[in-house]
């Protein structure tokens, strides 16, 4: 299982709080995260899973300027996903889905929303 999702960006990524990234765990990582708080059993994620309101280019700037890129498929990349490297641990770093990626008519709680919904 990997690090604290949280501990683990809060260590070597804090740049990815920015709250006008709008990043969120998601995948088996949040599923657990929530098991965990409902006190249920839950998934024992082996990878991490973000999404973020980043586009694909505006995305791999920030990711090479912070120097964590990883190449990743073409299909990935049309569909919005990115990969970095975090200490040994790669992350999928997907755009929101539910409007334009470089979209700031709705903040980021409403678009996370619109994303469920989708």
């Amino acid at each position: 299982m990997i690090e604290s999702p949280r501990k683990l960006l809060e260590k070597h990524a804090p740049w990815l709080l920015d709250p006008d990234l709008g990043v969120c765990v998601v995948g088996s990582t949040a599923l657990q995260v929530a098991c965990d708080r409902a006190g249920i059993s839950g998934p024992d994620p082996i990878d991490l899973d973000l999404s973020w309101r980043l586009g694909v280019t505006a995305g791999t700037n920030l990711l090479e300027t912070h120097g964590v890129f990883l190449e990743t498929t073409e299909a990935n990349r049309q569909r919005g996903t990115l990969a970095l490297k975090l200490e040994g641990t790669r992350i999928e770093i997907t755009s929101f889905r539910s409007t334009a990626p470089q979209s700031s008519d709705l903040d980021t709680r409403a678009q996370i929303h619109a994303d469920l919904a989708g």
